[in-house]
């Protein structure tokens, strides 16, 4: 199933009516971490209806591996949740001895944790089990080198993809920005010699430019090598820069927030770049709270450091300042001693489910909640790494939770490394993930594709040309905005102009500012003007039509039709405000006399 389009009330309906059927005695719902059992746990009971507030209903958590062992034995029917780590634990212990049950087993984001030993071992050790898997991001021969999912689980059961689910307006699709922080020339003639001078000291000159200007895909993915990006205080500044002036469109002026995901090459701690980049937020921050700039509210998470290593006390040492920052911003007392209460309480304000409604901006991850973390008003992933295949889809996933799809028209994705490379990659999971025979198109067709198929949002300048048709035919029905067309089946074409012209412009609005025709166009929330008259109309006409001409109009169609004013569904995307006082009103009346002054010649 496509990732957000409804798995786990799915998979709850599975499990439930699987608890009902007679030969079934238990069964067991599995999630990928124990991090995951919580939001699971949570979910379920809202959808069980064998619940009240008076009832614990079919549903029960595991709080360890012993609890799971005796709720595994006991005689009701109800439906445990449990991690597979906590299963893996439990079939290790020598005492261990599986029931003389049925069990149905259903396991949650089914293309993680189940291609290893551990995962056959516990399908071994239940003799008589069923096993059901759900994944948004199957394992396929063209993704991976390993076990693929259906080896584990068995033949496919039902599909529905990607594109389906946006087609069924069930999860967004995607717009997706590749920024150039350091241009081709900058990169080639500085940053990739020194990288390669210092990475292979004994090169010679003519060695080290040979491999600049042939770059492997190996060489650009930083799960196998390391890159100039990594750790590059130049680069980490111009992304937090980009972020920084961006921040306004990209997140609908604050409404919704935003992941960062980073990563190094060459198997070094990806922690350290993390901190990194905090810091640098953080001296944002510090000087924009200086001269009343735009402030955000920013965290990081990753797992402590326990193995001993090279990166152990710097990793540990970072974990503790990120802490020591988000106990002064937010009021908390957590310590290296409640390092999951601290992810905990972090997702909770990027998901916007803190209890105290002070909620964060943007959090910093290396590795974490890039995978079956849900929060709808999250709408904006920062990607400096390399993504592609299954993790490209579970990452990118975050973002197209449905919220409001006129406010939020798109999960926004923006990459800051490799710009062609990992467009590429894009293109490619995104076609497999869509439609598995899409792998055999070529790269053009694969873009060609997404796009048709709303997978990938259009470019900037054909969302601007389609908003500015819809004005130049709203303007000649309503005579350059001044009245309502005669005829009703004129009237019922503007209401579905008016519709288009709200949804052009919510996206308009989240767009970064591109150059058309050798001017800049963009949003500009300091000068709301200048993009109404880009598109052919004027402060004043725009607020006529998307005032007056449109109450006018839901007035007019709920008197003709019968029915109350509320049930016209017709939002108006915010543009500007409006200072409604004494001067405007009579400018108001003065235009509505010399129109009538003008009809009555």
């Amino acid at each position: 199933m496509g990732t957000g389009s409804g798995k786990t009330i799915t998979s709850f309906k599975t499990a439930w009516l699987a608890s009902r059927m007679p030969k079934v005695d238990r069964v067991v719902f599995v999630v990928d971490r124990i991090a995951l059992t919580k939001q699971t746990n949570e979910n379920y009971k809202a959808y069980d209806p064998d619940a009240s507030e008076d009832t614990f209903g079919s549903v029960q958590n595991t709080n360890n591996t012993t609890d799971l062992n005796r709720k595994l034995k006991s005689k009701d029917n109800s439906i445990i949740v449990t991690s597979v780590q906590k299963l893996d634990t439990l079939v290790k212990r020598k005492t261990f001895k599986a029931p003389d049950k049925n069990i149905v087993f259903i396991v949650d984001e089914a293309h993680r944790s189940t291609g290893g030993d551990s995962f056959k071992n516990i399908q071994k050790a239940f003799k008589k089990s069923a096993w059901v898997g759900y994944t948004g991001t199957p394992m396929f021969d063209e993704t991976t080198t390993g076990l693929r999912t259906e080896d584990v689980f068995g033949p496919l059961l039902h599909a529905y993809t990607i594109r389906e689910a946006i087609a069924d307006r069930n999860v967004l699709g995607f717009k997706v920005d590749f920024e150039t922080t350091i241009d081709e020339k900058k990169m080639k003639e500085k940053y990739l010699p020194a990288f390669y001078r210092e990475r292979y000291p004994k090169w010679t000159e003519e060695q080290i430019q040979e491999k600049v200007n042939n770059l492997s895909q190996e060489d650009m993915d930083d799960a196998v090598e390391p890159s100039f990006y990594d750790e590059n205080l130049d680069h980490i500044k111009l992304v937090v820069e980009d972020i920084f002036r961006n921040w306004r469109n990209r997140s609908n002026e604050g409404k919704y927030n935003a992941l960062f995901t980073t990563h190094v090459g060459g198997s070094k701690a990806s922690t350290p770049m993390a901190m990194m980049y905090f810091n640098e937020f953080q001296r944002i921050n510090e000087e924009n709270k200086k001269n009343g700039g735009q402030t955000l509210k920013v965290a990081v998470t990753f797992s402590q450091n326990s193995s001993n290593n090279d990166s152990m006390l710097a990793t540990n040492q970072g974990l503790h300042d990120a802490i020591k920052a988000y106990n002064a911003e937010f009021g908390t007392s957590f310590g290296m001693d409640d390092v999951s209460g601290y992810t905990q309480d972090v997702t909770s304000r990027l998901n916007k489910s803190a209890s105290d409604g002070n909620f964060l901006d943007l959090v910093i991850v290396v590795d974490q909640l890039l995978t079956g973390f849900d929060a709808p008003e999250l709408n904006t992933l920062y990607v400096d790494r390399t993504l592609k295949g299954a993790g490209l889809i579970q990452a990118y996933s975050r973002t197209n939770r449905i919220a409001d799809m006129q406010e939020k028209p798109w999960g926004r994705v923006v990459n800051f490394r490799w710009p062609a490379q990992n467009e590429k990659l894009m293109n490619k999971a995104l076609a497999i993930y869509a439609n598995k025979d899409s792998a055999v198109l070529s790269q053009e067709e694969q873009r060609k594709s997404n796009q048709k198929d709303g997978i990938i949002a259009k470019p900037f300048e054909d969302v601007f040309n389609e908003v500015k048709q819809i004005v130049g035919k709203l303007s000649s029905l309503t005579t350059e905005f001044q009245q309502l067309p005669p005829s009703e089946k004129q009237k019922d074409y503007m209401l579905d102009l008016l519709r288009e012209y709200n949804r052009g412009m919510a996206k308009l609005k989240q767009y970064d500012p591109e150059e058309i025709d050798g001017e800049k166009v963009g949003f500009n929330y300091d000068n709301p003007d200048e993009l109404v008259e880009k598109l052919g109309m004027t402060s004043d006409q725009e607020v006529m039509l998307t005032t007056v001409l449109t109450n006018e109009l839901k007035s007019h169609i709920a008197k003709e039709k019968k029915i109350p004013l509320y049930q016209i569904e017709l939002k108006m995307t915010h543009v500007k405000d409006v200072k409604v006082d004494y001067d405007y009103l009579t400018e108001l009346v003065e235009q509505l006399l010399n129109q009538v002054h003008e009809e009555s010649k």
